[in-house]
């Protein structure tokens, strides 16, 4: 995980939604992240954005050492978002006794079937286990899109978290804002969204 795109695994979808959180006035938004750098800190502050390195753990990957935040760091909501961020969603949650919001942006078991790999599908469908198990321990589910958002409302209905899955529609990024259009009018526009998902 990083605050940069260089690798991906979300990078992008977590800057932007970092960004507008911290739009609001009552809200402070700390990105807590296993490494970054001065400039990235300085472009996030930028955005009213604070970044906090993680204590390296030796001998555990990344995420582990995202389970210690900084003991001075007060923390009411936590989001997590995927498997691995979203276990150290619910780490944090329970260590720090504040609200977890686990945002789902891929249904693993539905990936499984149009990968190439083949240990594909069983690895989607104990992805998609563990994916439905946090989105059942979670405060609130976030699910990126109406479709996800209803396939979720499915999973979760045996536990009657069903009506705790909200619908998170992405908008056009400012950046995007001034691109000019063809001059014919069309009834529909149609739009596709890339999240950068490495696995």
């Amino acid at each position: 995980m990083e605050w940069g795109s260089k690798r991906g695994r979300m990078a992008t979808f977590i800057r932007k939604l970092a960004t507008e959180l911290a739009k609001h006035p009552e809200l402070q938004v700390f990105v807590f992240l296993p490494r970054c750098d001065e400039e990235e800190k300085n472009e996030a502050q930028r955005d009213n954005v604070t970044l906090v390195q993680a204590t390296e753990v030796h001998g555990y990957d990344e995420y582990y050492c995202l389970r210690f935040p900084p003991d001075d760091l007060h923390i009411d909501f936590v989001i997590g978002n995927g498997v691995e961020l979203g276990q150290v969603g619910q780490w944090i949650q329970e260590s720090r006794n504040c609200k977890w919001v686990q945002f789902m942006h891929t249904d693993l078991e539905d990936l499984g079937m149009f990968s190439g790999h083949p240990d594909a599908i069983s690895n989607g469908q104990e992805a998609h286990q563990l994916t439905v198990g946090l989105g059942e321990k979670a405060d609130l589910v976030v699910a990126v899109g109406e479709k996800l958002a209803e396939c979720f409302r499915t999973f979760l209905r045996y536990c009657e978290k069903d009506q705790q899955v909200f619908v998170f529609t992405p908008d056009i990024f400012s950046e995007l804002s001034d691109v000019r259009h063809g001059s014919t009018e069309k009834k529909e526009t149609k739009l596709i969204v890339f999240l950068g998902v490495s696995h």
